[in-house]
């Protein structure tokens, strides 16, 4: 089932990789996914990042379900491995492989958000053995390859449109001639000097400030003690008496 909300649509392509050699060994929890990108007028979306939500479903329920936002190569491819993108429900090493069939629900936003305009269902016809073993389940024989399908037609290239002619320069503009200088102005006359003011009257002079009280003498100190004497100096030589 595909539903188309927008003026796109895609191609979705599923190839499940049996990522482990040995059934006895732990497999990776991973799948590779891809898809191819077109618009309506059947345009690949090249080299371009788009937002994808890759949903697990069993019956009605939301088994698991994660996003991705790969870039498309210049054919319009996108390539991410379910198992590895940013989880928004359910846990993907959850997932019990041997209970029924499963789908695989894809919703594109070709802008690179999470505005989902296209989306595409597609069943999962053949589980990988590695994760089917690790749920215990046995493998029936393998079926009969079925017939190839016939190769659609490819679609007709649109032919490339003619380039437009270029259109002729106009022709630059006459400068126009400079403008006379004109004549400076009069000054104007001086205006007239304004009336000196008035002087104002004196200031009243304040009343004069009540003196202060006297303040009381302090009583007077006692007599200190007398010093100690000073010891008597060195007499001095006696002068040689004079000549007769």
């Amino acid at each position: 089932m595909k539903k188309i909300t927008n003026l796109f649509t895609a191609l979705m392509l599923v190839a499940v990789s049996f990522l482990s050699t040995e059934v006895s060994a732990q497999a990776p929890q991973k799948m590779s996914f891809q898809a191819v990108v077109r618009d309506t007028a059947n345009n690949i979306i090249s080299s371009s990042m788009i937002g994808m939500r890759i949903t697990i479903v069993q019956g009605t329920t939301n088994v698991y379900s994660e996003i991705h936002t790969p870039m498309t190569n210049i054919n319009g491819l996108a390539s991410v491995e379910i198992g590895t993108g940013s989880e928004v429900t359910g846990v993907f090493a959850d997932i019990d492989w041997s209970t029924g069939d499963y789908y695989i629900n894809t919703e594109i936003d070709p802008a690179g958000s999470n505005d989902y305009t296209i989306s595409g269902s597609s069943q999962l016809l053949s589980v990988p053995y590695a994760f089917y073993a690790e749920n215990g389940g046995t493998p029936g024989p393998a079926g009969v390859n079925g017939t190839n399908g016939i190769d659609g037609i490819n679609g007709i290239d649109g032919i490339n449109g003619t380039n437009g002619t270029d259109g002729v320069d106009g022709i630059n503009g006459v400068d126009g001639a400079v403008g006379a200088t004109g004549a400076a102005g009069v000054n104007g006359t001086n205006g007239i000097d304004g009336i000196n003011g008035i002087d104002g009257a004196a200031g009243t002079n304040g009343t004069d400030g009540v003196d202060g009280i006297n303040g009381v003498d302090g009583a007077v100190g006692a007599t200190g003690a007398a010093g100690v004497n000073g010891t008597n100096g060195i007499d001095g030589i006696n002068g040689v008496d004079g000549i007769n």
